[in-house]
């Protein structure tokens, strides 16, 4: 099959089927470019398959755990470092590790800026992120650091024009219920929390624009969802207190540890979308998720950065 970008496109362990099959169709690739083997105490080997003297390489691989994950992106980029790539381009659906980004205490790491030191330090050209927990990541980079929205492929690909309230999940989800309320014209709210430790909520709050809700379709929206306990405690609130008719979520991330499916199957959500940034287990897909597919807009990003063409318009939330 011939290759309709001059580059060569590498697919991480982590990467989802569907966004292989999406980057793959839309750029005319083969996906099978490397090859991801362990020895018998689970030490991680790879080897490209292709030749990559000289050509840019762009390396699909979220980085989700385990913590192998980051040891195959790594391996990647060393490998096409030392194959004479010409660029690297690292493309992370999701970046692990971006909670981790300042001391909230004392002697604790900043592990956030170990892996950002190790991705760029291993020779990789650029990097391009969707959603990631802090926007300000991106200041961590001393490379080019590109941010893409899941709000744009979510509102892309679903009909929201029921919703009359969005609210973001907590202070840094407020962004991303902006571009929704500045495209959809509704209510706005925030939920504030304040935590125990972490994955442990104490207290949440809710500041709302305009206070009555009751009977309102609601959206809650946030890059990303782990245990569940932030988006649920939120939704109870909705529910039982505020009287609202109808609960989705749009969340780009799905993580999704713990007994989350619990959770999210015994509460009041009736639909939860999330973007297929992570490979998710297909006993977690329970009826009420529904899976958006993001690789199309990867693929041109890959394409306009081939062509040293403008990510400009792609990076509107």
């Amino acid at each position: 099959m011939k290759d309709s970008i001059k580059g060569i496109v590498l697919f991480g362990p982590a990467c989802s089927a569907s966004m292989k099959e999406d980057i793959c169709k839309s750029l005319n690739l083969n996906s099978e470019n490397a090859v991801f083997s362990e020895f018998s105490d689970g030490e991680k080997w790879l080897k490209l398959k292709v030749n990559i003297r000289e050509r840019r390489v762009y390396i699909v691989q979220p980085t989700p755990q385990p913590d192998s994950n980051w040891i195959w992106l790594l391996e990647m980029i060393d490998a096409a470092r030392r194959a004479s790539a010409e660029k690297i381009i690292v493309i992370s659906p999701y970046f692990g590790y971006a909670r981790q980004d300042r001391k909230d205490q004392p002697r604790v790491a900043i592990t956030c800026k170990i892996k950002t030191n190790s991705i760029q330090q291993n020779g990789t050209n650029r990097i391009i992120i969707m959603d990631p927990h802090f926007s300000q990541i991106q200041g961590f980079f001393d490379i080019p650091c590109d941010l893409l929205y899941g709000s744009r492929v979510f509102q892309k690909q679903i009909n929201f024009s029921h919703i009359d309230t969005v609210i973001a999940c907590d202070t840094g989800a407020v962004k991303i219920a902006v571009s929704y309320k500045e495209t959809l014209g509704t209510n706005f709210g925030v939920f504030v929390k304040m935590r125990v430790k972490h994955n442990q909520v104490e207290k949440m709050f809710l500041a709302l624009e305009n206070e009555n809700i009751e009977n309102h379709n609601v959206l809650i929206v946030d890059e990303m969802i782990d245990t569940g306990n932030t988006l649920v405690k939120g939704v109870d609130i909705l529910y039982y207190q505020k009287k609202v008719k109808k609960i989705e979520c749009a969340i780009t991330h799905g993580i999704l540890s713990g007994n989350v499916i619990d959770k999210i199957n015994n509460s009041p959500i009736e639909t939860l979308y999330l973007l297929d940034t992570i490979k998710i287990p297909e006993k977690k897909l329970i009826p009420k998720i529904k899976i958006i597919r993001s690789g199309y807009l990867f693929a041109e990003v890959i394409k306009r950065v081939d062509d040293k063409g403008s990510l400009s318009s792609l990076m509107e939330g």
